[in-house]
């Protein structure tokens, strides 16, 4: 049974572009490294604020048109508490298999269960992958927010001083 949904169609009704949508495949091509993931050797981020504040855009709109219960079917994968902790995803997915279309999102969805941000060194990777593969697989991948997605929250652990330090802007309020 596939359970695949065709994104490009279905964000063009919604007003997002199709060099958008190539460059969220650049993003998930450049994070989604389960067994090569190696943290950057700089710690600048890899995204400017404005392609940043694009993806979130992006994300926003189809979490507005979302329920806000989910009816989510089986089989599910469900990650939580990441933290920035991303070279942990990295080794969830190597061992869990990660969502992508030669993998197994056609027939299991994955679900997030917030806190992805804050503690950990990599909040931006983290929150970056699984904004990306939320626009990429809107139908299959689902986040839910928990409190360290809240600004007042993040900005006390850790997530607006990586986003100052690392991207010299301010976003991470709107992240």
């Amino acid at each position: 049974m596939q359970r695949h949904r065709n994104p490009l169609s279905s964000l063009l009704h919604k007003g997002v572009s199709p060099s958008f949508l190539f460059s969220i495949s650049q993003v998930i091509a450049h994070l989604l490294k389960p067994r090569g993931w190696k943290p950057p050797v700089r710690r600048q981020f890899f995204l400017d604020c404005n392609e940043i504040t694009e993806l979130c855009d992006c994300a926003e709109r189809i979490f507005s048109t979302e329920p806000s219960v989910l009816k989510i079917k089986a089989p599910v994968k469900i990650f939580g508490d990441l933290h920035g902790q991303f070279g942990d995803l990295m080794r969830l997915f190597d061992e869990y298999g990660s969502p992508s279309t030669a993998g197994d999102i056609s027939y299991i969805d994955y679900l997030f269960l917030g806190d992805y941000v804050d503690r950990g060194q990599h909040s931006l990777e983290t929150i970056t992958l699984l904004l990306a593969l939320k626009v990429e697989y809107q139908q299959n991948v689902h986040l839910i927010r928990g409190n360290h997605e809240a600004a007042d929250i993040n900005a006390l652990f850790g997530f607006r001083i990586e986003c100052i330090e690392r991207m010299v802007c301010y976003l991470y309020r709107q992240i």
